[in-house]
Parts: C-alpha cells; sequence; structure tokens
C-alpha cells in the first residue's frame, strides 16, 4: 500500500499541474487502480490522463 500512496502522491501533483482539478484528478487515479493499471508512475499517469481526455 505505501508504494501505491507513493506514486499517487507524485501522480495527483502532475494531473493538478496540467490543470484537471484536484477532485478529477484523484477520480480518475482511482478508476484506474481499479481497472489493475500498473502502478508506475508514467502508466499510471497516462491512464489517467486518457480518463481525464
Amino acid at each position: 500500500m505505501q508504494a501505491e500512496d507513493k506514486t499517487c502522491s507524485k501522480v495527483l501533483p502532475a494531473l493538478t499541474n496540467l490543470g484537471f482539478r484536484s477532485k478529477q484528478a484523484k477520480q480518475a487515479i482511482a478508476r484506474v487502480r481499479n481497472e489493475g493499471v500498473d502502478l508506475d508512475v508514467e502508466p499510471l499517469l497516462r491512464a489517467a490522463l486518457a480518463v481525464l481526455a
């Protein structure tokens, strides 16, 4: 669970820096985590961006 939290703590600010609202970003991250996306930063970020786009 700790690795998961570290990854999310990197992906969430990246998404908000790109202009997405924190609530939207958190929802996208939760959705892709539930879909079983790899917990590395890059795949999680890419998948969350796909959800938000």
